[in-house]
């Protein structure tokens, strides 16, 4: 390659395009044990979408960028745009939230919903979700940026759901403990803490 560099820059930059299988407005990727993309999607392929409505799905793409989900996305198991809410557990089940369907969803290795049809929505307990985390001990971790809130399974487990930093009831949301403002995005230190950044506030 011609002209040589005098000096090594930074970084070096790959850039690649990855089409296909339903990728629309692509939020969060996470890759499974196989090296696998995978990325939920604000909008459905093709449509006339607009950004008060996320109907998108899940797709997913091999190392060399082959689309492995159908034209439309990985369907099913309660999604409708998940943004940026997409986590993949070390048993390569990939976790889903979705903002407009206000629910979590569970897919397996291959795409298949393993989570109900309508999604779990606990009654209708989330609001817009958004980011979601699978810890190295399996207990996950979601945001509810339209009810500040945070939801957590215990090991995944649906079942024994509990849910942080609500408003007293009678309260307005922005009367929550914990002061979240739109919670967007979570991770976790080494010390098992949750951290936990508000896009509609300048805190964490």
């Amino acid at each position: 390659f011609l002209p040589y560099l005098t000096n090594a820059p930074n970084a070096w930059t790959l850039p690649l395009k990855f089409t296909g299988g339903g990728l629309s407005g692509p939020g969060k990727i996470m890759f499974d044990s196989e090296g696998n993309v995978w990325t939920g999607v604000n909008f459905i392929i093709g449509g006339q979408s607009l950004d008060a409505f996320w109907n998108g799905n899940l797709s997913k793409f091999a190392p060399n960028g082959r689309a492995l989900s159908p034209p439309t996305g990985f369907t099913g198991g309660g999604i409708l745009g998940p943004g940026f809410g997409t986590a993949i557990a070390a048993d390569d089940k990939v976790w889903v939230t979705s903002t407009s369907g206000k629910t979590i969803s569970l897919f397996d290795k291959n795409g298949k919903a393993l989570s109900p049809p309508k999604g779990y929505d606990f009654g209708g307990q989330l609001g817009l979700m958004q980011s979601i985390i699978v810890t190295p001990n399996r207990d996950v971790w979601a945001l509810d940026f339209g009810k500040d809130q945070i939801v957590y399974l215990p090991q995944g487990d649906v079942a024994k759901a509990k849910f942080y930093c609500q408003a007293p009831e009678g309260k307005s949301k922005k009367d929550n403990p914990c002061k979240l403002k739109g919670p967007f995005h979570l991770a976790i230190d080494q010390r098992d803490r949750i951290w936990v950044t508000n896009a509609v506030g300048d805190t964490v």
